[in-house]
């Protein structure tokens, strides 16, 4: 028999979309974009040809990097 999870719980599940890494981290789509061009960001998980979901350990990883400075990234060009 499964234990239901309770209505307060925190499990999150490991993926996440592009606005919701807008909205929960603050980096814009634009930014996403640009990082995952440098090889900064992981690659997204095409779902459909609309629909691309990404590791959000990966992102907190990647975002972690860029703030700790282990990573010098210029965004501009």
């Amino acid at each position: 028999m499964c234990k239901k999870a309770s209505s307060d719980s925190t499990i999150r599940p490991p993926y996440i979309r592009e606005r919701q890494i807008e909205k929960r981290f603050g980096v814009s789509r634009g930014t996403q974009y640009r990082l995952r061009l440098r090889g900064i960001f992981p690659p997204g998980i095409r779902l459909g040809p609309r629909a691309v979901i990404y590791s959000e350990p990966e992102i907190i990883e990647a975002l972690a990097n860029l703030a700790s400075g282990s990573i010098n990234v210029n965004l501009d060009g």
